[in-house]
């Protein structure tokens, strides 16, 4: 078998110095070289190790060259006699394990530290455990999730949208403050972006309004929900923060949700920082996009404990299937189902059945299309916010639709900014827009980056509407998570873009009661099942999908796969 690799000039580099550094330089790109250039090449691209038994036997054209490469007991031989590489536990440039996963040394201590620290935490409950005598709700995962953290340091509350985790931790807290002394627990609540933050904030008070008026001896819950990056306290041009086991969280229990987007760096981080004696609850959806950045912890945690439910890792696990969002017979639901199953000739059917209200699939999205066919979904979809009488309203109404895009960079109208431009021109002419270059009422924004100053997150959005006390001048409007305005001027936004569009890894912890989702035209190995399962998820009510049918199968039958062994170190393999 061949393959051609093309090499990255960063990969090239890194390879050579390493073999330079032991004194095995290979001048030609022999086996040795080629393999460590691939190892870093996969940690590049969101791996955690490199399979090196995925190379041997096979021919590497590069640069020309046909490099056959030797079998696996060569290739460690030839790693462990050059000191490029040892078995875990020595300290070199790189790491290969018995199962043939070949590491950058930083990985793999990542990894191994990540294990290590679970494991404790799911094996060794709290000092004061709390009883399990309190009332929860009979049945179902929600009670084995509240009855576990109760008892347990680590708990893992894993489902799709509207299965009731935020409602779960809600009812978590609550018992929490019942125990004796539970007033005086310092918990603390974070999300890897701030627009998950104060999704989560949101969701928790509403929950919290809704039992003080049901119940007026309810225990009140004010707990502010903060990103992970300013619970951690970052320290400016370095990567490390503030908190870290010399100087750990104060706090008795840490609940992270939206844990599917935490690369394996920053959960390192995070739960280094706790206190020995501290408790950490995870939410989110395995099943949704894993981290921009290397690995899937969440995915891998939620494969071990389906491994060996009976593991102390799988005993932390607990999965709530029943959607409270979507019922049994709901569009959505039998379409996310599908997707997630990897049936794509079921979900296109159930797209293209005209008898199935709420979803649809139409032709891909070219130019022209924005002219006809999307036009009135584009005017309706976004008209009542730019004709709302307040900025409060605008902002929620801008929340009812959303276009999400596939890729954030592409030809014509396959990237984010294509559409936002097709997407200004429509509303231009429907006379909703005024067709003028930078700020403008009405233009939507979407934050790039953090301004802890301004109390402003990467994932924001805000509304730019005019200054009734100013004419002539703009503010740009951010709706809190306590549901109130705020103001900024625009020139004091950190770095933005528009966002009449959005790409799905954007989305992430949004919620849209329509969603129109557009796939490029070409088939891209960024289109996959998890990218479009995570899209779909996004809608709470109605969702329009425009793209190639055997583009849509083929991206459902497209798993993503994170190369990791930390899967098999919770379970001790």
């Amino acid at each position: 078998m061949a393959m051609i690799y093309e090499e990255r000039a960063l990969d090239s580099v890194f390879s050579q110095f390493i073999l330079r550094l032991r004194g095995s330089e290979e001048k030609p790109p022999f086996p040795l070289r080629i393999a460590v250039s691939m190892a870093a090449r996969a940690a590049a691209s969101g791996d955690v190790c490199f399979d090196l038994a995925s190379l041997q036997g096979t021919v590497v054209e590069h640069e020309g060259l046909r490099v056959t490469m030797p079998s696996l007991n060569t290739f460690r031989a030839l790693f462990f006699d050059s000191g490029v590489a040892s078995a875990p536990g020595a300290f070199t440039p790189l790491v290969l394990d018995d199962k043939s996963r070949l590491y950058l040394y930083r990985y793999w201590k990542l990894e191994h530290q990540l294990a290590v620290q679970l494991l404790a935490l799911a094996s060794n409950p709290p000092e004061n455990s709390i009883s399990s005598l309190f009332p929860v709700e009979p049945g179902g995962g929600q009670e084995k999730a509240v009855r576990h953290a109760l008892t347990c340091r680590l708990t893992v509350i894993a489902g799709g949208p509207g299965t009731g985790k935020t409602a779960t931790v809600s009812r978590i807290l609550s018992l929490l403050r019942l125990q004796e002394g539970g007033r005086m627990k310092r918990i603390a609540l974070c999300a890897p972006t701030g627009k998950a933050a104060a999704r989560l904030q949101s969701s928790l008070r509403e929950m919290n309004e809704r039992a003080s008026l049901a119940d007026e001896d309810a225990m009140p819950l004010s707990l502010a929900v903060s990103t992970i990056h300013r619970l951690l306290g970052t320290i400016q041009g370095s990567t490390r923060f503030r908190h870290n086991p010399e100087n750990p969280l104060p706090f008795d229990l840490l609940v992270v949700d939206e844990a599917s987007m935490i690369a394996l760096p920053l959960m390192v981080a995070l739960v280094s920082a706790l206190r020995r004696d501290a408790s950490l609850i995870l939410l989110g959806d395995q099943y949704q996009l894993a981290s921009v950045e290397s690995g899937a912890v969440l995915g891998d945690i939620c494969s071990a404990a389906a491994a060996q439910p009976d593991s102390p890792i799988g005993e932390s696990v607990v999965t709530l299937d029943k959607s409270y969002r979507f019922t049994t017979e709901s569009a959505l639901g039998r379409l996310s189902r599908a997707v997630n199953a990897g049936e794509g000739p079921a979900a296109v059917a159930l797209l293209a059945d005209p008898a199935v209200l709420g979803i649809t699939l139409g032709p891909p999205s070219g130019e022209q299309a924005f002219q006809k066919e999307l036009r009135e979904c584009i005017v309706a979809g976004y008209r009542l916010y730019l004709e709302a009488d307040s900025a409060e309203n605008s902002l929620t109404l801008f929340d009812r639709f959303r276009i999400l895009v596939a890729l954030r960079e592409g030809p014509g109208v396959s990237g984010v900014r294509g559409v936002n431009r097709q997407v200004e021109r429509v509303l231009q002419q429907a006379g909703l827009l005024l067709p003028v270059e930078g700020f403008y009422h009405g233009r939507p924004v979407l934050l790039t980056s953090n301004d802890y100053s301004l109390n402003l997150f990467n994932g924001d959005t805000g509304i730019v509407l005019d200054d009734p006390l100013h004419p002539g001048e703009f503010r740009v409007c951010f709706m809190t998570a306590e549901g109130t305005l705020r103001t900024v001027a625009p020139e004091r936004l950190p770095s933005h873009e528009t966002a009449f569009a959005m790409t799905i890894h954007k989305s992430q912890g949004s919620e849209f009661d329509h969603v129109l989702m557009l796939l490029p035209e070409r088939e891209s190995p960024l289109v996959t099942r998890e990218l479009l399962y995570t899209g779909i998820t996004r809608a709470k009510e109605r969702l329009d999908v425009r793209g190639e049918t055997a583009l849509f199968e083929r991206a459902v039958a497209k798993k993503t796969i994170r190369l990791s062994g930390l899967a098999d170190r919770l379970l001790g393999r």
